[in-house]
């Protein structure tokens, strides 16, 4: 989903926890960071790091790794969940 007032693009994800998030990728020119909306109400703030293959978000604390329509997300307490793009495109 475009959102027309910024033109960043929003996305959710189905977790396999059963949990769903939300990420707003930035457009290419504004300096790289995602905003993340966790379940639990949280919103993670990460810049956009270096990756050889697909895109990686990070902060000292979590990680989202993207590549087609699945991500995998590292929280701070080491859980690492695996989701997947509920939009379609």
């Amino acid at each position: 989903l475009l959102d027309k007032a910024d033109d960043n693009i929003e996305l959710s994800y189905a977790c396999a926890d059963g949990s769903q998030v939300t990420a707003i990728y930035p457009q290419a020119g504004d300096g790289g960071q995602l905003q993340l909306r966790l379940a639990d109400g949280r919103v993670l703030w990460m810049e956009r790091q270096i990756s050889a293959s697909g895109e990686r978000f990070a902060n000292e604390k979590h990680e989202f790794w993207l590549k087609g329509n699945e991500a995998l997300l590292t929280l701070q307490d080491a859980e690492v969940l695996t989701c997947h793009s509920t939009d379609e495109g």
